[in-house]
């Protein structure tokens, strides 16, 4: 696997974040206005993970409701492998327990491949959102 290297992009200084496509989502307005943050709305859950795993995107923060585990999974092993992490939006760790019937990530979702870039704006993050990683 060899991730792309973004060129001919004048926000290299900037972490590239993506999110909800929705429009009006007030929780993406909100990490728009942090610094250093360039936030990219696209949808698919899948699409989300994929372009992190590639290189394209940063960080994905996906702050509601609404992913569930199917959704999730198989990128989170691939970004573990690369380094990277997939936590919920409070900072706690995810966990694929079948005996939940529910499936669902109910906190939202903050996944990296760079720990480094994720270093860079984890505290405009747990500010954001109360985080306290586990």
């Amino acid at each position: 696997l060899q991730r792309e290297v973004r060129k001919n992009d004048d926000s290299l200084s900037q972490i590239r974040v993506n999110s909800s496509a929705l429009p009006g989502n007030e929780e993406v307005d909100k990490i728009e206005h942090l610094e250093d943050i360039q936030v990219v709305r696209i949808g698919g859950s899948g699409n989300k993970l994929a372009r992190l795993i590639v290189g394209r995107d940063d960080l994905m923060v996906y702050p509601q409701s609404g992913m569930k585990n199917w959704d999730t999974c198989a990128g989170h092993a691939i970004l573990s492998a690369m380094g990277g992490n997939i936590t919920s939006i409070l900072g706690k760790r995810i966990v694929y327990d079948p005996e939940d019937q529910e499936y669902l990530h109910g906190d939202g979702l903050i996944a990296y491949a760079d720990v480094d870039k994720y270093l860079k704006v984890k505290p405009q993050l747990d500010q954001l959102y109360s985080r306290k990683d586990e």
